[in-house]
C-alpha cells in the first residue's frame, strides 16, 4: 500500500496504512505511513524505509540501496525473505552497481533449506519468467558472505 500510497495524493491511502500497520503492532511503519499523509512531502519518508533502515553495517556495505536496486527489486527480496524468516544478502554485480540489463542475481542465504527455496525461488528478482519465457538467472550461496565485498544486506520485515 505505500506504492498506492505514493500515488494517492489525498492522503487517505496513507492514512488506511497507517491504521493498518498499528492494528499489526508495527509503530515504526505506522508512522512513517502517517507521516506519508502530507501530499508529496510525506512521501519522502517512505524511502527511508526501503533504504538504510534495513541493513546492517559492514565493511563492503552498501549504505544507500536506491542506488543499485529498484524499489521494486527491493521489496521482492524483502518479502522472500520476510517468507523465510532469514535475511537475503545481494552479492555480486548487483551489489556494486555494476550490473547490466541481463547480469544474473547472486544472493547469500545462511542456512538456506530445500523447504525455503521452493518458497522463494519464483518471487526473487532474476526468477525464471513464464511470460517472456528467460530461464532462471540466480546463484544462490549458503555463506560465507565476505563483508569486504559490496554487498546488500535485506531483512526480514519484522511484523
Amino acid at each position: 500500500m505505500d506504492l498506492i500510497g505514493v500515488l494517492d495524493p489525498t492522503g487517505i491511502v496513507d492514512g488506511l496504512n497507517a491504521i493498518g500497520y498499528l492494528a499489526r503492532g508495527q509503530n515504526t511503519n505506522a508512522m512513517i505511513a502517517a507521516v506519508g499523509i502530507v501530499p508529496y512531502i510525506g512521501d519522502l519518508g517512505k524511502l527511508t524505509k526501503y533504504t538504510k533502515s534495513s541493513l546492517k553495517t559492514g565493511t563492503g556495505l552498501i549504505d544507500d540501496v536506491a542506488d543499485v536496486l529498484s524499489k521494486g527489486d527491493y521489496l521482492r527480496i524483502q518479502n522472500a525473505a520476510t517468507r523465510i524468516n532469514k535475511p537475503i544478502t545481494v552479492v555480486g554485480s548487483r551489489a556494486s552497481g555494476t550490473a547490466k540489463a541481463y547480469s544474473d542475481w547472486d544472493y547469500v542465504v545462511p542456512g538456506l533449506k530445500s523447504k525455503n527455496w521452493s518458497t522463494i525461488k519464483n518471487s526473487l528478482p532474476g526468477s525464471r519468467s513464464t511470460l517472456d519465457n528467460t530461464p532462471r538467472n540466480i546463484d544462490i550461496f549458503k555463506g560465507p558472505l565476505d563483508p569486504t565485498k559490496p554487498h546488500i544486506i535485506i531483512n526480514p520485515d519484522l511484523k
